[in-house]
């Protein structure tokens, strides 16, 4: 009887290519339980709720001073812990600014609703620090999938440790 288990992957011809697969395989799980264990379901969140809930002109300057506060507990936070072991931190803190600019800029507008301009803004920073790497189609969009993680991770954090709570 013929199952995945007695046949070979096509792209692993050598012992040193099944060596390097599985090297390869433990250490991106070891990587993704490593953030599974260290982040807190508590603190995920919408990222869409950052822009100002009504625009005026006292809840559009809060907002500016509440973005401005956030890059500095942000930059505060990356500077004195250690990003997770699968991400560049200047990956991380470059897509969290640029993300925590397009709220500032844009505030309560349609651009900001929803999570598509989230993934957009970590996709381009990803892109961006990655093109000379040679790096596989695949590997990126693992990449990207991370960095989102961390990225959210750190939001949430700046949020935490500035005195917000989800809910």
């Amino acid at each position: 009887m013929t199952n995945r288990r007695n046949i070979p992957l096509p792209s692993i011809n050598s012992p040193e290519d099944a060596a390097r697969y599985a090297y390869r395989t433990v250490s991106n799980t070891a990587i993704d339980i490593a953030r599974r264990s260290t982040r807190e379901k508590s603190m995920l969140m919408n990222v869409s709720l950052l822009s100002p809930a009504a625009p005026s002109v006292e809840s559009e300057a809060t907002a500016k001073v509440f973005v401005e506060t956030m890059f500095t507990k942000v930059s505060e936070i990356v500077a004195r812990d250690v990003s997770c072991p699968g991400c560049q931190q200047q990956i991380v803190l470059a897509a969290t600014t640029e993300i925590l600019h397009l709220v500032l800029i844009e505030g309560e507008s349609e651009g900001t609703r929803g999570q598509t301009w989230f993934d957009d803004v970590i996709y381009e920073t990803v892109d961006r620090f990655t093109q000379d790497m040679g790096i596989l189609p695949a590997a990126r969009r693992q990449r990207k999938s991370r960095c989102k993680r961390c990225v959210m991770d750190l939001i949430a954090l700046g949020l935490s440790e500035l005195g917000y709570r989800r809910g």
